[in-house]
């Protein structure tokens, strides 16, 4: 809000904080949203609920109580950093966080932006952790109006709440001012997996906002590649016009590739905005 103000002309900017730490995105999620799709429903009922009453658990209460009450308010966007509870249960993500988006635009009656902050790099939840990553990359990309603010870079790895938060705000901040108010013309997404190509033992992978691609401090340890039978072995990567090409002794006849999947990893590549790519598995 501050970098908001002071770049649109001191113009005052409101933001309503609804937020509710180690909620699940089910609860921020209208009901009707579960009544037209059960698969979400059935999915819900396998996340863990906590004795804590701090926690809510029943379906939709957050949406009910902090959102609901505020969609009369007309709003220029909506910032979401959320998924760590989503952990445990991430095969319904996708459906749950696009559903969701959509269900708040109809509430309000029109499409306003929604940026994605996603997770940070934390050494807790198995690969999970990436998967949901993954998931917030693809969501941010097939929603219209919507983007993604990646953090990997700002990674503390034992705490999945990076200390610098003044960063990660200015980087939602440019994204905003560049989409929302045409206020800024820089380049301010990171690296988005776009697409891969493959020759014979090689594969290259292509990427939007690719200008000026490079690896930080010399290391490109952090891609993989699997041949038919989804064995993943790590690949020497090159960066080669904007693009990685990769490639495996271990793996003749690649088909597949996946970029900084383990939880612990934290973004080594990045474009001349120096902002890091999102961790990305093919499919």
């Amino acid at each position: 809000a501050q970098r908001l103000q002071n770049e649109l002309g001191n113009v005052p900017v409101g933001i309503i904080c609804s937020a509710w730490g180690g909620s699940a995105a089910e609860l921020w999620t209208p009901k009707a949203a579960f009544e037209e799709n059960p698969f979400l429903l059935e999915n819900f009922k396998k996340l863990q609920t906590s004795e804590n009453e701090y926690y809510p658990t029943r379906i939709s209460a957050a949406y009910n109580a902090m959102i609901a009450p505020i969609n009369e308010y007309k709003i220029a966007g909506a910032a979401w950093y959320q998924g760590e509870t989503n952990t445990g249960n991430a095969n319904s993500y996708e459906l749950l966080l696009t559903s969701m988006i959509n269900s708040w635009r109809k509430a309000k009656g029109y499409e306003f932006p929604f940026y994605i902050i996603q997770l940070a790099s934390y050494k807790g939840w198995g690969d999970s952790t990436a998967q949901i990553k993954n998931i917030q990359r693809k969501v941010s990309q097939s929603v219209p109006k919507s983007g993604l603010v990646v953090i990997s870079d700002y990674s503390m790895i034992d705490d999945i709440h990076p200390k610098d938060k003044k960063s990660v705000g200015i980087r939602l901040a440019n994204l905003a001012l560049a989409n929302t108010y045409k206020a800024n013309t820089a380049l301010v997404n990171g690296p988005l997996y776009k697409g891969i190509s493959i020759e014979k033992n090689k594969i290259t992978a292509t990427f939007d906002y690719a200008e000026g691609l490079y690896f930080k401090d010399k290391k490109a340890d952090l891609f993989e590649v699997a041949g038919a039978d989804n064995v993943f072995y790590k690949a020497n990567a090159v960066i080669k016009n904007n693009t990685v090409v990769l490639q495996s002794d271990k793996v003749k006849a690649p088909v597949k590739v996946r970029y900084a999947w383990k939880n612990t990893d934290q973004a080594t590549l990045f474009n001349k905005a120096n902002l890091p790519a999102s961790s990305f598995i093919t499919e």
